[in-house]
């Protein structure tokens, strides 16, 4: 099993806003204490995010990883994105 497989717990964010996606990475990283932290923002780059619609999809290895991450961003993000789904059982995709 590589390490990808232990973050099941996902929620996609649509915003408008790159900068935004960028201080949000930062959050999720933060939020991810656990084993491969950058793996929690695998696939959420600039060119993901345009490709997929202005969406990116963070990835955590517990609810409350991901429910950390969604309340912090609400107290500190309080605009200009919004929860586009959530998936208890997402690991991240390979790359193309």
């Amino acid at each position: 099993m590589s390490q990808k497989e232990h973050f099941h717990f996902s929620v996609t964010i649509h915003s408008n806003n790159m900068a935004l996606i960028a201080a949000m990475r930062g959050l999720a990283w933060w939020c991810q204490p656990e084993i491969c932290r950058q793996t929690s923002v695998y696939g959420t780059t600039e060119p993901e995010w345009k490709r997929d619609g202005n969406k990116v999809t963070f990835h955590f290895t517990s609810e409350s990883n991901r429910r950390a991450f969604i309340d912090e961003s609400k107290k500190l993000f309080p605009e200009n994105w919004e929860i586009a789904g959530q998936k208890e059982n997402d690991p991240p995709r390979e790359r193309n």
